[in-house]
């Protein structure tokens, strides 16, 4: 199902909580039009599956409803990358150098190793080694679970 973030002017939380109830086996992606961080975290806190920006393009939405068919939860991944840096500069004790905060943010926002070393203009080998402390100082061991990691923290 797909919900505006402004369900008949009613809070977020209460559309979702509402979709859930009438439809527990639904499957929920909020649209956002302006999307803030708060607003996020209340999407998944009230049980979204999935949130895209509507400013995004037509190819998030369709990898949003793909990602939550099979199962998945997604977030759009420009605030994938906000949040992982907003988590990140409050999470005391996981000192990232620069280096790793900004690979992590450009994994999260969707990139690969290749597009990673290519936009940095670092080797491969590097960027994924800066990935590989960088998700170890952050208790990860994979791709998906930094990006799950990262959903799942505040959201």
């Amino acid at each position: 199902m797909l919900l505006d973030a402004e369900l008949d002017g009613r809070p977020l939380e209460e559309g979702v909580r509402i979709i859930r109830s009438e439809a527990p086996g639904a499957r929920a992606i909020v649209l956002g039009l302006e999307p803030s961080l708060d607003e996020v975290k209340q999407a998944f806190a009230a049980g979204a599956d999935g949130y895209v920006a509507k400013e995004g393009a037509l190819d998030e939405l369709v990898s949003a409803i793909d990602e939550v068919v099979a199962g998945g939860r997604y977030l759009d991944p420009r605030l994938g990358a906000e949040f992982l840096a907003n988590e990140i500069t409050r999470t005391p004790g996981h000192r990232l150098s620069t280096d790793e905060r900004e690979v992590l943010e450009l994994v999260v926002g969707g990139l690969t190793n290749r597009q990673i070393a290519g936009r940095l203009r670092r080797p491969l080998r590097t960027v994924e080694g800066i990935r590989a402390r960088g998700q170890r100082k952050l208790g990860t061991n994979c791709r998906a679970e930094l990006v799950e990691r990262a959903r799942g923290r505040g959201l």
